[in-house]
């Protein structure tokens, strides 16, 4: 079994929500866990991420993603063929990692959805006094069975499109709306 443990990132609104500050390559990039969405998206838009993910690959597809705020946004879906999700003492490597990628002012660069965290198991520990003050620093525990996981999109079917998603195809020229995401390990 692999364990990641990382510190919750307290915010401006305190421990209120589960951002992790996640190290790659590139740098430190700040993620906010949310297994209510079904994909992870990028918010801090396609230049940054290119930098941050330069052998990222556009998957000629787009995702509709919501609960911003502002109705449906359209994102562009792009697959990194390695992300390595690390603690820095466990890691967990997604080949093909499917994220979208939109333009968001948010206090974080990533989403990281439920597709990350559906085959692991999730805690928070956290500790708070009658006060309501945290004793020490809450972390997000999750473990996984396999270090090793692969992603693939499953777009819609062509008996699933409607005139509206064909309408969206042509307006971003694109060849296909995700509709899931497929994760499965070998062996």
């Amino acid at each position: 079994m692999i364990t990641l443990d990382f510190d919750i990132v307290k915010s401006k609104y305190g421990y209120n929500t589960a951002i992790i500050d996640l190290s790659i390559k590139k740098g430190i990039i700040s993620c906010l866990v949310d297994t209510g969405a079904y994909l992870s998206i990028w918010c801090s838009g396609l230049a940054e991420f290119l930098i941050k993910f330069p052998n990222s690959i556009y998957t000629n597809m787009i995702a509709l993603v919501g609960g911003f705020g502002s109705g449906t946004n359209v994102g562009y879906v792009y697959r990194i063929p390695e992300f390595i999700l690390s603690d820095g003492k466990n890691e967990v490597h997604y080949h093909n990692f499917i994220i979208a990628v939109i333009d968001k002012d948010f206090s974080f660069d990533l989403i990281l959805g439920y597709s990350v965290f559906n085959t692991a198991n999730m805690s928070i520990n956290t500790f708070t006094n009658r006060d309501r003050v945290h004793k020490i620093t809450p972390h997000l525990i999750v473990k996984y069975m396999r270090k090793d996981l692969y992603m693939n999109p499953v777009p819609l079917a062509q008996n699933e499109t409607t005139s509206e998603s064909l309408a969206l195809m042509r307006n971003y020229n694109v060849k296909g709306i995700l509709k899931t995401i497929s994760i499965f390990s070998q062996g």
